[in-house]
């Protein structure tokens, strides 16, 4: 079986390049699957490691690169006029291969931001565009993989809902690629994302997913009154607009 692990960060190799739990399992995990005869491969972003990549483990460019327009249709509502919604893009791969294991990084100009942190602050939603470095990651995998394993044969493991959640409608249709999809982190099951920017975003992509927003009222108990009166101090639930849907729905879908 060929496993493709899918995740925004893949340094576990290396402690200078860890930045995350998920980083170092995701090492651990593909070790014990080669030793177990598997094929296995890491699908990520070079995060702005190519000279540290280059220089320490023998980083190559591959015959690969995609020129396109990306169109971030973000909410109005939280970044007004401060975001390009079209960006130009140009993204090339790369490969350097540890222990049995065949490493692909994807670069770009949002793929490169953050180097010393990899993942983009949340404090700057509706202010910085490099808030949207996973939602390009996400459709930058897609796009990589028809392309250089169209042909393979996949189990696709993709790690957190937040940085995969279009991935699995994207290979819905495709019989020789299958999605394993992890939660794995503390973020809140219920985070949403704007309705017409995942509708864009999957568009692009060439599939169009029902995408609902509506969901079903909880029971109007005691209990149930006082879980959602609690929740917002734990920062655990968030009252999105109508207009948002559930990423983890998504994956579920």
């Amino acid at each position: 079986m060929h496993i493709l692990e899918l995740y925004i960060e893949s340094g576990g190799f290396d402690y200078r390049l860890i930045k995350g739990g998920i980083s170092v399992y995701l090492w651990n995990l593909v070790q014990a699957f080669d030793a177990a005869g598997h094929q296995t491969s890491v699908l990520s972003a070079l995060n702005g490691q190519h000279d540290f990549l280059t220089a320490e483990h023998g980083l190559e460019q591959l015959d690969y690169r995609h020129d396109w327009v990306a169109h971030i249709d973000a909410d109005p509502r939280i970044w007004g006029d401060r975001i390009d919604r079209h960006l130009p893009l140009q993204t090339t791969a790369y490969h350097l291969r540890k222990a049995g294991t065949d490493f692909y990084y994807l670069r770009n100009d949002f793929l490169d931001r953050y180097p010393d942190t990899y993942y983009p602050p949340y404090e700057g939603k509706g202010s910085d565009p490099g808030f949207y470095k996973p939602l390009i990651f996400q459709m930058e995998a897609v796009f990589f993989i028809r392309s250089w394993f169209a042909e393979d044969n996949l189990l696709i493991h993709a790690h957190e809902p937040y940085y995969q959640y279009l991935v699995p409608a994207a290979f819905a249709q495709d019989k020789r690629k299958r999605v394993v999809s992890t939660v794995q982190s503390n973020m809140p099951i219920a985070k949403k994302v704007y309705l017409s920017e995942t509708r864009s975003a999957f568009a692009q992509l060439g599939v169009s997913p029902d995408l609902v927003t509506a969901e079903a009222p909880l029971t109007d108990t005691i209990f149930n009154r006082c879980i959602m009166a609690y929740l917002p101090r734990t920062h655990l639930s968030y009252p999105y607009p109508e207009d948002n849907v559930s990423r983890f729905d998504l994956v579920l879908d």
